[in-house]
């Protein structure tokens, strides 16, 4: 799942909710067949919808010090650009 791991510090119950698409996904890209249920397509509007939603997501402050966070494979790369918060540590 990438990227959408680091938040989980944000989203209760992520791994919860992405269960379905990691277990679709587990080896089976390089494979080429994934076998897309209606539970995988659940899932993933869930989790869409909780990182386009406050904590996970917030306008920037361009006074703050940006974060580039990456993450790649052999045949992809995420990209995140963010912030600390002031309760980050």
């Amino acid at each position: 799942m990438g990227l959408a791991g680091y938040y989980n510090y944000y989203i209760p119950m992520l791994s919860c909710i992405v269960a379905p698409l990691t277990e679709t996904l587990k080896g089976k890209l390089r494979k080429g067949k994934v076998n897309w249920t209606e539970e995988c397509t659940k899932a993933f509007k869930e989790l869409k919808e909780k990182l386009s939603q406050q904590p996970a997501l917030y306008a920037p402050d361009f006074n703050k010090e940006f974060i580039l966070q990456t993450d790649a494979s052999n045949s992809v790369m995420g990209v995140t650009l963010a912030q600390k918060d002031d309760n980050d540590k």
